[in-house]
């Protein structure tokens, strides 16, 4: 059987053994290494995951949407992002006084009305927060009056959300940066390939690059 020296610090002396001893060692000291390794890249993975997760809320969204139920959104996540990982409004849905650029908050319930909710309850409750507290439409409402603003002379004013499988060229003009050319090139991308199944869809429209997606799209919803 082939010999292996090996040195016995105790001794100052070098002993002689077998490859099965030395192959032990080896493989021993291979073996902790392994797991060595494995410990670090699982703490390195618990620390994205924690990060990951305190990005993340949880929402839940009923009424009239195609898909009803809890998702996890990014924080920073706004109503009409809500609306459109829940599948879009149903034809029922009435928009007109909730405001869709609302900051969403972990553990949010939506609630989208009808016709018939907003006439039956005209304080209707759009919102009821983790806590339990609850918003209605002096909250959430869409306030599209201009806004004077005195300490720079500058004018401002709120947009209002725009459907952009509905809308028609004057509501697609309202968007930042959409004129009458946009406009038409949008409704004419709609007619000949159907509805947009998602508001990025919108970046297929010729002269819809990403610099305009991003400067629009908190204003667009399906």
């Amino acid at each position: 059987m082939e010999k292996h020296i090996v040195k016995n610090n105790n001794t100052n002396e070098y002993d002689y053994t077998d490859n099965i001893v030395y192959d032990d060692f080896m493989e021993n000291r291979n073996s902790q290494e392994n797991v060595d390794e494995n410990k670090e890249e699982l703490k390195k993975e618990q620390v994205i995951e924690e990060k990951e997760n305190k990005d993340n809320m949880y929402i839940y969204i009923t009424g009239e949407v195609n898909e009803p139920g809890v998702y996890i959104l990014k924080e920073g996540s706004r109503i009409s992002d809500a609306i459109n990982i829940a599948g879009g409004t149903t034809q029922n849905a009435n928009l007109d006084k909730i405001n869709l650029v609302y900051l969403l908050k972990d553990g949010m319930k939506i609630n989208i009305p009808n016709n018939l909710d907003l006439k039956n309850n005209p304080n209707y409750i759009y919102i009821t927060m983790s806590s339990g507290d609850e918003k209605n439409d002096s909250d959430l409402i869409n306030k599209d009056d201009n806004i004077n603003n005195n300490s720079n002379n500058v004018s401002a004013f709120k947009v209002s959300m725009v459907n952009i499988n509905t809308a028609t060229q004057t509501e697609l003009e309202t968007l930042p940066g959409i004129g009458p050319s946009l406009a038409l090139k949008i409704i004419n991308y709609r007619k000949e390939n159907g509805k947009f199944e998602n508001i990025e869809e919108l970046k297929n429209v010729s002269g819809i690059g990403d610099n305009k997606y991003d400067e629009i799209k908190e204003y667009i919803y399906i």
